[in-house]
């Protein structure tokens, strides 16, 4: 309304120039009242400006207030930001610390008892009674899930700081497949259980890293050995699938719970049933193996019915053979 009148009493004093303007604009007759409705616009454009101005400035003040009290919530927000990323690397570089020690101080001992256990338990323990050579076996298996578990925790290490390295070639994966078996074969014989591959006509490769392909299988082979009940067998396929390889490998357990599937690939989850209590590895094996498979491009994972067991699968993009030399 200020700026209203000041425009009107402006009109006012601009048409005082043009005599054929001031009947459409000038109110009153007279130059007495020309002049008052000039001062009547002025004025009462000032006075309008003058009361909205105090009417404004609490509001002012108000927003003001509301934009110091956002500003100290922002400065105690970033305070605690601060200390909570402090405090996130001090816990990285303790875990940092820890995965170094574990890796110097208890791998190599690790491997030095591993491998003096092996050798007593072969010949030179031809000689120990039936409990001493008990107790050896069952130093060997606990010592072997301590390696299993140093290697893990040393792969999930490497997972998280992106240290891991794969070295992606052309990798034959029926071979791999087969090699896998033969290396868990013992364990299977040792659950009184066995390993089928069903054939495959065609060569199959992969773009992979072969060393951390075949961890991703033995993982897979592993897990399905211990639910596979004695007597029964695994079952691992090769099979094309559109620009990859798939390979699935399964067991005849008792299913995975429904509570427990979401949770299957998460790190330090073992499924809590009286059926695999006992043969419960680290918790890592799966975690590894999708990240692994992850890192190829690929994808991971399963199908489980109750009672007729559970299929672990994973796809690896496909490759070509690499060409041979010419001579």
């Amino acid at each position: 309304m200020g700026f209203g009148l000041l425009a009107f009493g402006s009109l006012l004093d601009l048409t005082d120039n043009f005599e054929e303007l001031n009947r459409f604009v000038v109110i009153g007759d007279t130059d007495t009242q020309a002049v008052l409705e000039k001062l009547v616009g002025f004025l009462g454009g000032f006075a309008c400006l003058a009361v909205g101005l105090l009417l404004w400035i609490p509001k002012v003040q108000s927003l003001s207030d509301v934009i110091d009290e956002r500003t100290r919530e922002l400065t105690d927000t970033n305070a605690i930001l601060r200390e909570e990323i402090e405090q996130r690397i001090r816990a990285e570089r303790v875990k940092s610390d820890f995965v170094s020690t574990v890796n110097h101080e208890l791998r190599t001992p690790l491997t030095s008892i591993y491998g003096s256990l092996r050798l007593l338990n072969g010949p030179l323990g031809e000689g120990f009674s039936d409990e001493a050579t008990n107790l050896l076996q069952i130093a060997e298996r606990n010592c072997d899930r301590l390696r299993a578990l140093v290697d893990d925790l040393l792969d999930v290490q490497g997972l998280v700081t992106g240290d891991l390295e794969i070295d992606l070639k052309p990798v034959e994966l029926r071979a791999l497949v087969t090699h896998a078996i033969e290396q868990e074969a013992p364990f299977a014989e040792l659950r009184g259980a066995t390993i089928e591959l069903t054939p495959v006509d065609q060569s199959a490769y992969v773009l992979a890293d072969r060393q951390r392909a075949a961890q991703v299988i033995s993982n897979l082979l592993s897990n399905a050995v211990k639910h596979t009940p004695t007597g029964e067998r695994v079952e691992v396929t090769v099979e094309s699938k559109p620009d990859a390889w798939r390979v699935a490998v399964r067991d005849r357990g008792p299913g995975i719970d429904p509570v427990f599937q979401p949770k299957v690939f998460e790190r330090f989850t073992i499924s809590d049933t009286s059926d695999t209590r006992e043969k419960s590895g680290t918790g890592l094996g799966l975690y590894v193996s999708k990240s692994i498979v992850e890192l190829h491009g690929g994808q991971i994972g399963f199908s489980t019915k109750p009672v007729r067991g559970s299929t672990f699968w994973f796809d690896l993009p496909a490759a070509e053979p690499p060409k041979l030399a010419p001579r």
